[in-house]
């Protein structure tokens, strides 16, 4: 909401100049809530104030900043008749498929009509019709270049710029047969966090990449899948009984009808072209099974360590000139979807924590490839909602399970040991200490050790480990680039 002083060039192309107020977004608010009584308040007083002919506002997408604006100004439009009103939107959430058209169907609920323009934004045919005319405009610049008022198509890039009028309107969608289906789909997984999945759908959803998309969300009590049902209508929402943790990504793949499966958090999201460069790798490739892509940290795009590790691997790709792994990132990682369904897919009773591992293990065990590829990128804004103690204590338990289920008896217990000492320097209860115990039967009950292949693997990536770091406390030295976790 506060606009860096120097003026776009487009204000000035549509004689218009903008006021700069004293709100901010939430993402640089902190813990001080802008809120749509604050806002509405102050666009009360500056549009008496100055009275402004025209008021251009977000239409509203799903980013919550936009749809608190589009309300706040809605207030203020509604007040005062004679002020026109034109709605418009980033170029990031107007290209999305469908979002347009639902916002439109939405508004039109509320009695507003959206009535498309002929000429595009920027010309001097628009800023006369907006100066001469009473009426209020909405126009909507599809990829085809066809301008209706009732049938407004917004397929891959549509540009909307809208004013509303508070009249019934109905709009449907263009059919576009002539596109070819996806061959990849991406599984977002998401729990109470609301905010973030809808910040990562639209910006998932923007992507010029051709890919469906399913999320999964796991019980959340906030009201979050009520929110994703809303804001994107096409697309396939499943929302589980109970929270799952990382198996709820099973359900998701569950709906998968691509060859190719991505995944992502609510809180991380694929760079532009990248899926579609994961589609081509994995058509050259048929041994490979995973790709594991570099993730990019913060609104700097700061290199995550694990992935600079990944980098430096000591294993090769038999068939690419990339490094090959033993483990991945659940939430950077392009699967082939009857790989991911063979081997089960994430196993429920480890909840979160090093979940990859064990399908990792048994990928590999299968004679596929795990490799990095730099090239594949996702972002990933870390959400401040975590708790770092049970995520230890998790990764701790998890691994001892999983080694208990895989490995050789010697790094099963290993494995325990560090588990032990985790839930000792925790300061954790006693339920702990049972629920590992009482797992560990449960993982020899399911025990069927790796093949000297992937040993051979495994070894080789713990020597490499041990010339990078030195040892901490006893423990052998790991890289969760490498090693996984």
């Amino acid at each position: 909401m506060r606009a860096a002083p120097k003026m776009p060039p487009r204000w000035g192309t549509l004689n218009a100049r903008p006021l700069h107020l004293d709100l901010l977004d939430s993402q640089y608010a902190g813990d001080v809530s802008t809120t749509f009584d604050g806002v509405a308040s102050v666009l009360f007083g500056v549009t008496r104030t100055n009275a402004f002919p025209v008021l251009l506002i977000p239409l509203g997408l799903p980013h919550s900043d936009h749809r608190l604006v589009h309300a706040a100004c809605q207030s203020v439009w509604r007040a005062e008749p004679m002020l026109t009103c034109i709605a418009d939107e980033d170029a990031l959430y107007r290209r999305m498929s469908g979002l347009v058209q639902a916002r439109l169907d939405e508004l039109a609920q509320d009695g507003m009509t959206a009535t498309p323009v002929s000429e595009p934004i920027g010309t001097d045919a628009l800023v006369r019709n907006l100066a001469a005319k009473q009426g209020r405009y909405s126009l909507c610049e599809p990829a085809s270049g066809v301008l209706t008022e009732r049938a407004m198509t917004t397929s891959s890039h549509p540009s909307v710029s809208g004013h509303l009028s508070p009249h019934a309107m109905t709009a449907k969608r263009d059919v576009h047969s002539g596109e070819k289906p996806a061959r990849l789909t991406v599984v977002v997984l998401t729990y109470n966090r609301s905010d973030e999945v809808l910040d990562t759908l639209a910006r998932l959803a923007a992507l010029p990449d051709r890919f469906d998309i399913v999320v999964v969300d796991n019980a959340s009590t906030d009201g979050t899948a009520a929110h994703i049902a809303a804001a994107f209508p096409f697309i396939t929402l499943v929302i589980a009984t109970a929270n799952l943790g990382a198996a709820g990504r099973n359900l998701g793949v569950a709906h998968v009808s691509t060859e190719y499966v991505a995944f992502c958090d609510d809180d991380t999201w694929w760079d532009p072209g990248s899926l579609s460069r994961a589609v081509k790798i994995l058509d050259a490739a048929p041994c490979v099974a995973v790709l594991n892509a570099r993730i990019l940290v913060g609104a700097l795009g700061t290199p995550d360590e694990t992935c600079e590790r990944m980098r430096e691997s000591p294993l090769r790709s038999e068939v690419l000139p990339a490094p090959a792994l033993i483990g991945y990132i659940a939430c950077a990682c392009v699967f082939r979807t009857n790989v991911f369904r063979q081997v089960g897919g994430y196993e429920a009773r480890l909840f979160i924590g090093g979940e990859e591992t064990l399908v990792a293990l048994d990928v590999l065990s299968a004679g596929h490839e795990i490799i990095y590829i730099d090239e594949l990128i996702v972002h990933h804004h870390p959400s401040p909602i975590r708790d770092s103690a049970q995520r230890r204590r998790l990764l701790a338990r998890n691994a001892a399970w999983v080694a208990w289920m895989r490995l050789p008896l010697v790094e099963a217990l290993r494995e325990t040991r560090n588990a032990f000492r985790i839930i000792r320097m925790e300061h954790s209860t006693s339920s702990d200490l049972r629920v590992l115990l009482a797992g560990i039967a449960w993982a020899l009950s399911r025990r069927r050790v790796i093949g000297e292949r992937v040993k051979h693997m495994l070894q080789r990536v713990r020597e490499d480990d041990a010339r990078h770091a030195p040892r901490d406390l006893g423990e052998p030295p790991r890289f969760p680039s490498t090693h996984i976790e």
